[in-house]
């Protein structure tokens, strides 16, 4: 779950969840029906303190308080945070204390990952310290591409791509909005009919990030399932 949250040192990063769940359906996220996280929540589930449906843990807000190392932690990576059920009114008061959170933390890095980058836009200026992602797949088309432009107009001063699980190729304008980004991380699907992905769209990807000097890294399932060599490239706001 979080492989590519590693800290300087090479210890592994943290995962903090003060929110959980989503409401995707196929339609909206072509991986609903094999996300690891609604298995996680199914196998484990206490972390989600009942089903997946979208869920605020105010026990668990001051957890990454007691931190006292930098760690690069992975938030709310068990749901979605900014997607339309919790944008649709405008800003949501959990989400404002999250935030509050990650600002009075700047020794933390918070990696934040959504499908929906507009439900982010209620809640600028973003901290400095939190670094904002979006995800795309490859096999929504027109609608990667206008996540990643939407993604560039946040305020947010460190913004990454997840692609994964990488599906199918990326549009050309998708890669050329690549190069607006400080961090490209690829992965590929796992479990049960899985889609392999093709080595040309991996290899599409990081030309384009080549090209704009964005670093990537290869995680260990893309590694494994493409017989590729590991690429674990951290931004020089990382190192």
């Amino acid at each position: 779950m979080i492989e590519y949250t590693i800290n300087a040192d090479g210890s592994p990063g943290k995962s903090w969840n003060p929110y959980s769940g989503c409401l995707h359906s196929l339609e909206e996220c072509p991986t609903a029906d094999k996300c690891w996280a609604r298995a996680l929540a199914k196998r484990f589930p206490q972390i989600c303190k009942g089903d997946f449906s979208p869920r605020f843990h105010p026990d668990r807000l001051d957890v990454p308080c007691h931190w006292r190392k930098p760690q690069r932690i992975a938030t709310c990576f068990m749901g979605d945070l900014f997607d339309e059920w919790n944008s649709i009114y405008g800003r949501n008061e959990e989400i404002v204390k999250i935030l509050t959170v990650v600002e009075k933390n700047p020794k933390h890095t918070f990696l934040f990952l959504t499908k929906n980058p507009r439900g982010a836009w209620c809640y600028e200026p973003f901290p400095r310290n939190a670094w904002f992602g979006v995800s795309i797949t490859g096999i929504l088309g027109d609608k990667d591409v206008d996540n990643l432009d939407v993604a560039l107009l946040t305020s947010a001063h460190w913004r990454w791509v997840s692609y994964e699980p990488a599906l199918g190729p990326l549009h050309k304008e998708a890669l050329e909005l690549i190069k607006g980004f400080d961090w490209l991380v690829i992965g590929a699907q796992t479990g049960p009919g899985a889609c392999k992905p093709k080595l040309e769209w991996v290899m599409a990807a990081e030309e384009a990030a080549k090209k704009a000097e964005v670093p990537v890294w290869r995680k260990n399932n893309l590694c494994k399932v493409l017989g590729l060599e590991p690429r674990q490239e951290l931004p020089e706001s990382m190192s």
